[in-house]
C-alpha cells in the first residue's frame, strides 16, 4: 500500500501498524531544530543610578492626598448621581400612593368615645 505525501514522515503511516523508523531521527531533528533558547545576561554596572528626584515632582505625602481629593470628588459625583436616579422614582412613587390612597375606598375607623371621669362616677 502506497503512503499518502502527507504520511511522508513515517509517523502515523499506514493502518494502525508500527511507524516507519528508518529515516526517524531526521524527522524528530528537523521539527526540534526551532527549539533553542539562547539567554544572555549582563551586568549593569555600579556607575550607573536612577537620576535623583527634582523638587519639582510631588512626594509621597502630596500624591496621598491628590488620590485622596480624587476619591472625595468620586464619592461626591456618585451620591449627585444616586439623588438624581433615586429622587425621581421617588417622587412618582409617592404620587401614584396618593392615587391609590385617594381612589380606593377603605375602611373609616370607629369613633372613639371619650367619657369624663366625672360622669362615669356619678352614674
Amino acid at each position: 500500500m502506497d503512503e499518502p505525501d502527507w504520511c511522508a514522515d513515517g509517523l502515523g503511516a499506514g493502518t494502525g501498524g508500527s511507524p516507519d523508523r528508518s529515516h526517524e531521527g531526521t524527522v524528530f531533528e528537523s521539527r526540534t531544530s526551532f527549539a533553542t533558547l539562547t539567554v544572555g545576561l549582563t551586568e549593569v554596572p555600579d556607575s550607573v543610578l536612577a537620576p535623583p528626584e527634582s523638587e519639582d515632582e510631588p512626594g509621597t505625602i502630596e500624591k496621598a492626598f491628590d488620590q485622596a481629593g480624587e476619591v472625595l470628588l468620586a464619592a461626591v459625583a456618585f451620591l449627585i448621581v444616586a439623588v438624581a436616579v433615586v429622587l425621581p422614582i421617588g417622587i412618582l412613587a409617592g404620587i401614584g400612593f396618593l392615587i391609590f390612597r385617594l381612589f380606593t375606598p377603605g375602611s373609616e375607623p370607629a369613633p372613639i368615645e371619650m367619657k369624663r371621669e366625672d360622669e362615669s362616677s356619678e352614674g
